[in-house]
């Protein structure tokens, strides 16, 4: 005969425990078993947090994270949020826990927000399926409860997940940022939104390849080595060829750009006019990848 978990205090280690108690204890076990270490104690609980989901988010995590290195920040601060839904059941209150849980969680994606520049949208949609699953938090089975938490938890990690494809001018507020992560540097880089001239049909080429283009006189000056390519720039959206939030975006990592140096360079601006003959030559010797014979080794 099964022997059934009744509604009464149980005995463990010479302390009484509630049933609720008991399951909670019981789940924590389980979910230690497989790490051969012994049964968590409330305080262990947001320090294992944070490592299940830190975990989860090395499975699902998108290439090219722009907030790679603060997502940890807000995992650490979730799971401390998160050890209070996770703590024993309360009648009566637990409601007005996972509410409060909630508004946390909610409190984190707008600190999120203000880093990546969420669509308004996008924020909602967020918030709402974490309201949904939050309905979880109030089950008796704790297991249940840490099953959402980890869902909550790799929502918000995807809330912070940027890929490069998706960043705009809109994530980079160079008057507000004294300097940039490699990933961010890499995935401004890679946008291919520098036109080369201004008909309708012109080529696109990225950030990166543009500022390995040899503009300037012979030689550029060293203080204002991308003299001829800002200018460029600066036309480009005088002529509505290039958004203005994107001019901003392909400036802003000047300072990070290196400066190559070239046996010959191209000022497609002789005469302080600009010159499209020149610019196409340039253009030319891209495409047959003639620009390494002319770098200085």
């Amino acid at each position: 005969m099964v022997n059934k978990i009744q509604n009464s205090p149980v005995k463990d280690a010479n302390v009484v425990l509630s049933s609720e108690s008991y399951r909670q204890q019981i789940a924590l076990r389980r979910l230690k078993a497989n790490e051969g270490r012994k049964m968590l104690s409330q305080d262990d609980i947001p320090r294992y947090l944070e490592s299940r989901i830190k975990a989860l988010y090395e499975r699902v995590k998108i290439e090219g994270a722009l907030t790679q290195d603060k997502i940890p920040e807000y995992l650490a601060q979730f799971a401390q949020e998160a050890s209070t839904v996770l703590s024993e059941r309360v009648p009566g209150k637990q409601r007005k826990i996972v509410e409060k849980f909630n508004q946390s969680a909610n409190e984190i994606l707008d600190q999120i927000s203000e880093d990546v520049n969420i669509e308004p949208e996008k924020l909602q949609n967020y918030k709402a399926d974490i309201a949904k699953k939050s309905v979880q938090l109030n089950s008796n089975d704790i297991g249940k409860r840490f099953e959402a938490v980890q869902d909550i938890g790799a929502k918000i990690t995807e809330a912070a997940t940027k890929s490069e494809t998706e960043l705009t001018a809109k994530d980079l507020k160079p008057q507000k940022k004294k300097s940039l992560s490699q990933t961010e540097l890499q995935a401004i880089l890679k946008q291919k939104i520098v036109p080369i001239g201004f008909e309708k049909s012109a080529s696109l080429i990225t950030v990166g390849e543009f500022y390995g283009f040899p503009f300037g006189k012979t030689p550029p000056d060293e203080d204002n080595w991308f003299e001829i390519h800002t200018r460029y720039l600066d036309d480009l959206s005088e002529n509505k060829k290039i958004a203005d939030n994107e001019c901003l975006l392909v400036k802003s990592v000047i300072p990070f750009v290196p400066k190559t140096k070239f046996k010959k360079y191209f000022d497609i601006y002789p005469n302080d006019k600009f010159e499209d003959s020149i610019l196409m030559a340039v253009f030319s010797l891209y495409k047959n990848q003639a620009f390494d014979k002319l770098k200085i080794s």
